[in-house]
């Protein structure tokens, strides 16, 4: 439903745009579960730098070329499954892009991370590092799965705004993204 995706885009930027941005200074943002990258899209020109994180190599793709025909140059992309990236990198709430000489061309820090994962939730180790970061936008297409995660974000986040998305109509499936803020 691309009236409800518009709308989803437009949540999100409010969120950034009032509670995330108002914390001053140029952001970055790690964004896992990607997808085709019609989040980052919409986000990209909120912060500094925009890492999009992705396991689907066509999604991967995809979001490549949208993020090149959008003609974004403050993104990454890369390929990885998200538990496997947070064993490595998620953790530290840091990532550092380098260059072809192996130098670090920039260095992210990330205060924010959106993430739309599967049906089935979080990953216990995602979501235990995703509960370290001061904001979490969570957009999830399984309401179960949200409640089942949110009692763990509640143990160190307090819930700020929630919204429901109708992206299937006269269906029994419907999203629901939140924006959570450690206290």
């Amino acid at each position: 439903n691309p009236h409800v995706a518009v709308a989803t885009a437009e949540w999100l930027s409010d969120v950034i745009r009032t509670s995330v941005g108002s914390e001053g200074g140029p952001a970055d943002l790690l964004e896992l579960y990607c997808g085709a990258g019609s989040h980052t899209v919409a986000l990209a020109p909120l912060f500094r730098h925009v890492l999009a994180v992705e396991i689907n190599r066509h999604l991967v793709t995809a979001a490549q070329q949208n993020i090149a025909q959008n003609s974004l140059e403050n993104v990454t992309v890369i390929r990885a499954p998200s538990e496997e990236f947070c064993k490595r990198i998620l953790r530290k709430r840091s990532y550092q892009i380098r260059g072809e000489d192996g130098s670090t061309k920039l260095q992210l820090n990330f205060s924010c991370t959106i993430v739309d994962p599967p049906r089935a939730g979080l990953d216990q180790l995602t979501l235990g590092a995703v509960a370290g970061y001061d904001h979490v936008l969570y957009v999830s297409c399984n309401p179960e799965a949200l409640r089942r995660d949110l009692c763990t974000f509640l143990e160190t986040h307090d819930l700020c705004r929630l919204v429901l998305l109708d992206h299937f109509p006269f269906s029994a499936h419907a999203e629901v993204a939140v924006h959570l803020r450690k206290r």
